[in-house]
């Protein structure tokens, strides 16, 4: 279950945080060059199936650090 996510970049580019394999796209960020922005869900964000993986694209080349905060509910 995700929690947080943190996205800084150093490049302004849109950044989609994805759903490993199916690639549903969970939460959508436009960043400024040099900018960052917090993820919080108000709700519950749980992945289609277990096991999966939070996966990052961007729609730039540039340097991006993602922080994620989950929890597993297992």
């Amino acid at each position: 279950m995700i929690t947080d996510v943190l996205v800084s970049v150093d490049t302004a580019m849109r950044v989609d945080l994805k759903e490993e394999t199916s690639g549903k796209v969970i939460a959508t960020l436009y960043l400024p060059a040099n900018g960052s922005a917090q993820w919080t869900p108000r709700g519950k964000t749980k992945f289609s199936a277990a096991d999966k993986h939070l996966q990052v694209q961007t729609s730039a080349s540039g340097n991006i650090a993602v922080t994620a905060h989950y929890y597993s509910e297992a």
